[in-house]
């Protein structure tokens, strides 16, 4: 019986691009309902009677306002996520550049598999802000 050996970290990456590309999908699909609501709002803000551009104006920013926020929310999501994954270090010259570098592909596989649960739980809330704007 052959021993499968241990995913790669290149592997690792790509099973955690995977994931987050999923999760990314999903939430996009989920917001759907939001984003028709905001336009709804948008185009009755046109129905009011006796409504100067201003107002209109007005109208469409409050609209707008809880698809922007959850924008932001994802946009503020994603880099934290991101700066988890990154290393916190610069090189100074070659010979840090080189240790960093060889310290980066030691640790990179770890390092995707410590933040897979960062996935899930970016997952949850942004559903949890979802659920608040329905």
């Amino acid at each position: 019986m052959a021993s499968s050996s241990p995913p790669t970290a290149q592997e690792k990456v790509k099973a955690f691009q995977s994931a987050l590309d999923k999760t990314l999908h999903d939430i996009t699909q989920d917001s759907m309902a939001m984003q028709k609501k905001t336009f709804q709002c948008c185009v009755a803000c046109f129905d009011k009677p006796g409504t100067d551009y201003e107002t209109v104006g007005r109208c469409i920013k409050n609209c707008q306002q809880p698809a922007e926020e959850f924008s932001a929310t994802l946009n503020r999501e994603m880099q934290t996520l991101q700066n988890s994954i990154q290393p916190h270090s610069s090189a100074k010259d070659e010979k840090d550049r080189a240790t960093i570098e060889k310290q980066m592909e030691e640790c990179t596989g770890q390092c995707f598999v410590t933040y897979f649960p960062e996935i899930a739980q970016m997952d949850k809330r942004l559903r949890d802000y979802l659920k608040k704007q329905s």
